[in-house]
């Protein structure tokens, strides 16, 4: 019997594998298909956390980089702020399809993780091969905070994606008004006059998460 499995354009936008699952028998040997969804938001058990690099090992800001990586796939938030705060790691490290530490938290959820990143001044701009940014990725999902945090921090609206989508035209209803109330129409445009306030903005942003998660 094949194998079943399920895409989903977040999947497909992180250019994340599908997991092919072989079917399991039933009751009086009626087989069913098990389906597992591959969704980098899909809830479920953790996978193990990598072991974590110590500062001053033998480890590089690449493999520190990697691991970071791996951690915010995995939805590892400890993991993860460890790596920040504790180690020299190489915060824009880019993986598969060119996915960096940012875009991967912003597109989980992770608010902690995504301002600790901030704090550091990471590329809040950077696009992947499909050329999402983290901002695109968390409209998507509708995580408000995050999407707070990368506006404060100089995150760009006008970017669009293969597709030619900005963050706005990814974007729920209720986050396009979200959207809306921050000067962001749907062209993906800020009001022209409003760049002093909003540079003064991301400045005192920026000092915030930094007295909180620099390292």
């Amino acid at each position: 019997m094949s194998s079943t499995s399920i895409k989903n354009p977040l999947a497909k936008a992180l250019n994340v594998s599908t997991v092919p699952v072989a079917p399991v028998a039933a009751v009086a040997a009626v087989a069913a298909p098990v389906v597992v969804v591959s969704n980098p938001l899909a809830a479920g058990p953790r996978p193990p956390p990598s072991p974590r690099p110590l500062p001053g090992s033998a480890a590089t800001p690449a493999d520190l980089g990697k691991a970071l990586l791996e951690a915010c796939t995995a939805s590892d938030i400890d993991e993860a702020l460890y790596i920040i705060k504790e180690t020299e790691v190489d915060l824009n490290y880019k993986g598969s399809a060119d996915n960096t530490p940012l875009i991967m938290a912003s597109a989980r959820g992770l608010t902690s993780v995504v301002n600790a990143l901030l704090a550091n001044r990471v590329n809040v701009n950077h696009q992947n091969n499909g050329n999402f940014t983290a901002l695109m990725f968390a409209c998507r999902q509708g995580h408000i905070e995050i999407v707070r945090a990368l506006l404060d921090t100089g995150a760009r609206v006008d970017l669009t994606n293969n597709g030619g989508k900005t963050a706005f035209g990814l974007s729920s209803p209720d986050m396009q008004e979200f959207l809306k109330t921050r000067g962001i129409t749907k062209g993906g445009k800020r009001p022209q006059t409003n760049r002093k306030r909003l540079r003064s903005k991301k400045r005192r942003s920026v000092r915030k998460m930094k007295r909180t998660y620099r390292r």
